[in-house]
């Protein structure tokens, strides 16, 4: 059963942005100069956002006005989504949300909560236009920085990766056969014997798992064009020895084979997590890496190599009983992606 969204809630709505000025060396274009603009917005209030991102082949879940609606009102970020024009076309769309926090200082993240989310560009030339572009409106919203979930627009030869991370990629063009001829061994067996004891299970975006009539795992799954991203699993720790959350993968990827899709993205990887990476890589997927771009406006230039986030705070949310969890969740979390 597809689970969906719930249609006419209601959502909360961050304020329009105004238009970015535009830098001096653009205002006279009579001097031979390109013409440069930027704009910012709000996808929730204007439609234009999803047209815009509909006629490129590489939008994602993470792109799309939907998923602006989840982090704005989960979270309560603020949509400072760019449309970038040069003489009079369209070069970019970056969305990005502004992160207030007191703990964190004010920044721009493209995007936060989503492992990976590359600006969407119109042209192989004119990045170093849309860099500076982002850093003037940086200036102007008082960000300590922006950082971008992508290396793709940043120069590559002077441009450090702030963080770097493993990213799998299923091609799910090639039919279901292919795909599970590409499976390791172990995720096969893993599938037949789930086959063999689970009784029924529910996919769609959400694939649920069941057991004796028992929810034993569930995995989601984001669609958009030809794009499918893998965002959140979880299983039975009691019965892990039935390989349901396996199952779940498997009906999940035979199901967006089967309704078009063309790519499965698995998500990030912390590089010192193994076994979740042996576990991507099992089911026949390409590796790459996914490497973050973090310009520090304090010292006006692209932050060096560092480790991946901490992820201290999960084992300490993990520790916490049930109720004190909600509570410090709901107060700490949104300031840590």
């Amino acid at each position: 059963m597809a689970g969906q969204a719930r249609a006419g809630a209601s959502v909360p709505v961050a304020p329009l942005l105004r238009s970015v000025p535009r830098l001096d060396e653009e205002k006279n274009v009579q001097r031979g100069g390109p013409s440069l603009s930027a704009s910012l917005m709000n996808p929730l209030v204007d439609r234009e956002w999803d047209d815009a991102i509909s006629a490129h082949p590489d939008a994602t879940i993470f792109h799309s006005t939907a998923w602006a609606r989840v982090l704005v009102d989960t979270y309560g970020h603020r949509p400072c989504y760019v449309q970038i024009s040069l003489n009079g076309g369209l070069l970019a769309l970056v969305p990005m949300m502004e992160v207030q926090s007191v703990l964190t200082r004010s920044r721009g993240i493209c995007l936060p909560f989503s492992d990976y989310c590359a600006p969407l560009t119109f042209s192989s030339f004119g990045h170093e236009l849309v860099t500076q572009k982002l850093q003037q409106i940086a200036h102007e919203r008082c960000w300590s920085y922006f950082e971008l979930r992508s290396h793709s627009i940043v120069p590559v030869n002077n441009t450090p990766a702030s963080e770097s991370y493993y990213g799998h990629f299923l091609d799910l063009r090639i039919g279901p056969e292919a795909l599970i001829s590409n499976f390791s061994s172990s995720v096969k067996r893993a599938i037949r014997k789930a086959q063999r004891h689970l009784i029924s299970s529910g996919f769609g975006f959400i694939v649920l798992v069941e057991c004796q009539k028992a929810p034993i795992a569930a995995a989601m799954f984001f669609k958009l064009g030809r794009h499918a991203v893998y965002k959140f699993g979880a299983s039975d720790e009691r019965l892990q020895k039935l390989r349901a959350n396996n199952f779940a993968m498997f009906e999940g990827i035979r199901y967006l084979a089967d309704a078009g899709a063309e790519a499965l993205h698995f998500g990030r990887t912390d590089k010192e997590n193994n076994g979740l990476r042996r576990f991507k890589l099992s089911w026949g997927a390409t590796e790459e890496e996914i490497n973050y771009a973090r310009f520090e406006m304090a010292s006006g230039s692209w932050k060096h190599s560092c480790d991946s986030r901490s992820t201290s705070h999960r084992r300490i949310f993990r520790a916490l009983p049930a109720s004190l969890n909600r509570l410090a969740g709901a107060m700490i979390y949104p300031h840590l992606d």
